[in-house]
């Protein structure tokens, strides 16, 4: 059974800081006009597998780490064969959730949205211990 990592008070102030900054940039997202949403999102930014991100996630990774092209998360980078290289920092994207619902509740379960971090091909190197 996993315990849950406790967090330090310099993690804790950390951690509020960069759900601050990003909940900055989503409300700069909200204020953007159509014409800017389109300008930000006309680079198209996939996955390793492929598929396309929202345009909502396009402005903004576009806002956090311009000229981005391929993304994924820590363990799917691995998952690929590659590493992310020490010290570089997430980017913060919005992925949908699952509410669970609750005994008493009748409606249908709801989706949410919660952030998570992904970092781009180039903040990442091959695994020399999957390419062998």
């Amino acid at each position: 059974m996993k315990t849950k990592r406790v967090l330090t008070p310099e993690q804790i102030a950390k951690r509020d800081a960069r759900r601050a900054t990003f909940r900055k940039l989503v409300e700069l997202f909200k204020s953007l006009s159509d014409d800017q949403r389109k300008d930000l999102s006309a680079s198209m930014i996939v996955n390793p597998e492929g598929h396309a991100m929202s345009p909502c996630n396009t402005v903004l990774v576009n806002m956090q780490r311009p000229g981005c092209s391929i993304i994924a998360g820590y363990r799917q980078w691995r998952k690929f064969g590659r590493q992310v290289i020490k010290g570089e920092r997430g980017i913060s994207i919005w992925i949908p959730t699952n509410a669970p619902k609750g005994e008493d509740e009748p409606e249908p379960e709801t989706i949410r949205f919660s952030s998570t971090s992904v970092f781009d091909i180039s903040q990442t190197q091959e695994n020399a211990v999957a390419a062998n």
